[in-house]
């Protein structure tokens, strides 16, 4: 049992870092699916996203009815995607990509006079130019704990006692990973040898290990053994794959929970001085154990695939965002052209949010729809937090051009919101498609298993770009509501476990401010209704 547990821990640690950064994403002629024939196959669920609900009773966006509407001209839109660098070699997205027109690429010039070198796509908020990049950063949690204890205003911090629970909880889980890590990467490295001897070291596969344990079935203890050795090998756990979950789990271990880690050492600024915005680099150091931003890139030129161009704005590692760098790279995309700006990420507490609320403000007043998540936490923000938001101190709006998405699942039944979603009537302001979405992946490749609020929010920003694009008259306030309006109600009832309560069920529509999932097609008719009652 014991043995079984390690397993399991490894693959949970694999789920949750690759999932998110912050813990341990027309004319005549649109096509039949958004995304190319190549990336469609027989699996019922591929693509399932923009599918209409009422062909396979799965609850997905209805883009294809999108082609009953004739648009003789539509704008190009960009679209800002702020979280770790895109990979722009891939081939869905490489022709997908925004060029900053007014900067020459490598000429070590700041053309355009925006304070950025040679930001030709973009900018990467963790690099610098001796092409080092930041990949571990502080949770938000070790962040402040540190800037409080250098600082000895802990005792007037009004979220003290809750920052040191988080903390605590994170460096529970952080020290229980690697200690696991460890044990399955001993224990991998003594089957390999033990088994090594017993088929003398010849090349063998999970056939071998069952034929070996049909002659061993009598010695139990060898049984067994074998038995976890093809267990290991079924689940492709090779020896590199162990040592990058180790060096991983050390790395969040000792960094991002350490509060004698420097994780600003690499961009070499002030991280407490908004206005020392001279670092970073040009984009080009794509790491691919970063993929999420690579991932939410694919979902939203899925959906928007014609006139959507992306900029990368690099800022998330494995850890928690800088407020800093989520203010500035919003105020890039504005400053750039981006009308939509996805942000798939989210904490827990944010040290400096006032730097982000005026960071969003100036977005609203620059006709810009962000797009934010809800959070994968499985609870009911009303009684929580979750950052970057639009809620002011008296929990409520400061600004009508930002919307919280969280996830929905393909079945019309109690599983139409995933047990990790968050919700909040008065908090989210609608739900997405955001379970097993078909994207973009490292190696040019591609995957079909992007959950989480991350894609929800990524589905969202795509259909807000296809408005944008097609009736760019449209206002980010009339964007936001369009797209919250025009949703579908599903009233099925679904789970919202409380600790008092574990059996609590509630309808969907109770779920969000709207009560809707995100219809497309449902979006562009109301879209072109509001623009023709003018």
């Amino acid at each position: 049992m014991k043995k079984r547990k390690l397993i399991i821990s490894i693959f949970v640690l694999a789920l949750i870092c690759s999932c998110n950064s912050q813990s341990f994403i027309k004319k005549e002629s649109i096509k039949e699916s958004s995304m190319e024939p190549s990336m469609l196959g027989t699996d019922s669920l591929k693509n399932w996203h923009v599918s209409s609900i009422g062909l396979n009773k799965l609850a997905g966006i209805n883009l294809h009815s999108i082609r009953k509407f004739d648009y003789t001209e539509h704008k190009s839109v960009t679209v800002a995607v702020i979280d770790s660098e895109i990979d722009f070699k891939h081939d869905f997205l490489k022709l997908n990509i925004w060029f900053n027109p007014l900067e020459v690429p490598g000429n070590g010039i700041d053309d355009d006079t925006n304070g950025y070198i040679d930001d030709h796509s973009g900018w990467n908020f963790l690099g610098n130019l001796c092409n080092k990049n930041t990949r571990y950063a502080h949770f938000e949690s070790t962040r402040i704990l540190k800037e409080l204890k250098n600082s000895n205003k802990s005792s007037s911090y009004e979220k003290l006692e809750s920052l040191r629970s988080n903390y605590k909880k994170l460096l529970e889980e952080g020290k229980f990973n690697k200690t696991n890590n460890d044990a399955v990467l001993a224990e991998y490295r003594e089957l390999q040898k033990e088994f090594d001897s017993i088929l003398h070291k010849r090349a063998y596969d999970l056939k071998a290990i069952d034929s070996l344990k049909l002659q061993i079935k009598n010695d139990s203890l060898l049984f067994k053994r074998a038995s976890y050795w093809g267990e290991l090998l079924s689940y492709n756990m090779t020896e590199e794959y162990l040592l990058f979950h180790k060096k991983r789990s050390d790395s969040i271990y000792f960094k991002s929970l350490n509060l004698n880690y420097d994780d600003r050492n690499i961009q070499n600024d002030d991280s407490r001085d908004l206005n020392d915005h001279k670092y970073g680099t040009p984009l080009g150091l794509f790491d691919n154990t970063l993929n999420h931003g690579t991932q939410m890139a694919g979902i939203i030129v899925g959906i928007a695939p014609e006139k959507t161009k992306l900029m990368s704005l690099a800022i998330s590692a494995i850890g928690d965002e800088h407020d800093k760098d989520i203010a500035l790279a919003i105020r890039y995309a504005v400053d750039n052209g981006a009308k939509v700006i996805n942000m798939s990420f989210w904490k827990h507490f944010s040290m400096h949010k006032e730097w982000v609320d005026e960071a969003i403000k100036y977005a609203a007043d620059n006709d810009v729809v962000i797009i934010s998540i809800a959070g994968n936490d499985g609870i009911d923000l009303s009684e929580s937090f979750k950052y970057p938001d639009d809620i002011n101190e008296l929990r409520e709006e400061f600004v009508d051009n930002f919307l919280t998405v969280g996830a929905s699942s393909y079945t019309i039944d109690e599983n139409l919101k995933p047990k990790y979603s968050n919700y909040g009537k008065n908090d989210v302001d609608i739900f997405a498609p955001g379970e097993r979405i078909f994207t973009t992946t490292k190696n040019n490749g591609f995957t079909k298993y992007s959950d989480g609020t991350s894609s929800a929010a990524a589905v969202t920003s795509g259909v807000a770009a296809l408005i944008r694009s097609y009736y760019p008259s449209l206002t980010a306030p009339e964007v936001k509501h369009i797209l919250m309006e025009s949703g579908v109600t599903y009233t099925v009832s679904v789970p919202t476990p409380t600790k008092e309560n574990p059996e609590r069920m509630t309808p969907f529509n109770e779920l969000s401010k709207s009560g809707k999932i995100l219809n497309a097609y449902n979006a562009i008719k109301m879209a072109d209704s509001v623009v023709r009652s003018r």
